[in-house]
């Protein structure tokens, strides 16, 4: 698993835990979607951080 445990991912856990307490007060559409958001958010960082070594593993320099 390489770079399975990163900052980013860690920040996000955390935010998704902090988040628990404003999921039970919100409505369920709302916490759906800002999970969603957060989670898009965290694709998106890692895809653009990691654009080189994809490139790496499949050969194409």
């Amino acid at each position: 698993m390489h770079m399975a445990l990163n900052g980013v991912r860690l920040v996000a856990v955390g935010v998704l835990l902090a988040g628990i307490p404003l999921a039970a007060l919100v409505p369920p559409l709302a916490a759906l979607a800002l999970l969603v958001l957060i989670v898009a958010a965290l694709i998106v960082v890692d895809t653009v951080r990691h654009t080189d070594l994809r490139q790496q593993l499949r050969g194409s320099s």
